[in-house]
């Protein structure tokens, strides 16, 4: 016959296992939830700059620019759906409220001088979408669609005599994530303004992933407006005015 000790031991080592087995079940839904996040976020990333463009750079009706207004604020709502199932607090421009006067979109703002840029990131989507967007501003734009390409490409212009002004660099990546790109940009050129991109956000590294040090850090996708203002401020900054 069992002691009482023998069964309280089988009791609590079932409670354990049923605990690992929960704890395990909560890991697969949290990397089932980040996945849809992630993808929800790439299928919407391209409205906000567009329509941003749009308004920006044609001549719309009133009913048109209230369409875009809507179109824009939808998307936000999306975002703001991604955010919390990532279970993140991103802080976001207030969207406008329902009925409120949407037909005047913001006015363009000051633009930068012409720059070489280069763009380093894995996600083809958000490639085509901030080129076009640089392009329109009047940038000449470099890709890489890896932190290694990058590294190259930059390593190639700088023995060349060409210089970019600026680098935007996705944080994270495969093989050779946005820290390696910094570390690797800084120890060939420390004054070249960096900007990095990050789908999560400053406050969500931990002590072990701390923070390279960076010019500028923007959600993903970044806003045009955004973008134009970082590159006018950085492209006018002192390299020592850092992150990190």
């Amino acid at each position: 016959m069992n002691s009482a000790k023998d069964i309280d031991a089988s009791g609590i080592l079932e409670q354990s296992s049923e605990t690992s087995a929960q704890q395990e079940r909560l890991r697969e839904m949290e990397q089932t939830l980040s996945g849809i996040a992630q993808d929800i976020a790439r299928a919407v990333a391209q409205i906000p700059q567009c329509t941003e463009a749009l308004a920006e750079r044609e001549v719309l009706s009133e009913r048109a620019r209230n369409y875009l207004a809507r179109i824009r604020r939808a998307a936000e709502e999306v975002e703001a759906s991604v955010v919390r199932l990532r279970g993140i607090s991103r802080s976001r421009p207030p969207a406008p409220a329902p009925g409120a006067d949407t037909a005047g979109l913001p006015a363009p703002t000051a633009t930068s001088r012409n720059l070489r840029v280069l763009l380093i990131d894995d996600d083809p989507t958000l490639i085509e979408s901030l080129r076009s967007a640089l392009q329109d501003e009047g940038h000449k734009v470099s890709t890489e669609t890896s932190g290694q390409g990058g590294i190259d490409a930059f390593r190639d212009a700088h023995r060349a005599g060409k210089i970019f002004d600026v680098v935007i660099t996705d944080l994270g990546m495969p093989y050779v994530d946005g820290r390696q790109v910094v570390a690797g940009i800084r120890a060939m050129s420390p004054g070249t303004p960096i900007i990095l991109l990050t789908g999560w956000g400053q406050h969500v590294l931990g002590e072990q992933d701390a923070l390279p040090q960076v010019d500028r850090l923007l959600g993903k996708p970044p806003r045009i407006r955004e973008l134009r203002n970082a590159l006018a401020e950085l492209t006018g900054r002192r390299a020592t005015d850092r992150l990190g």
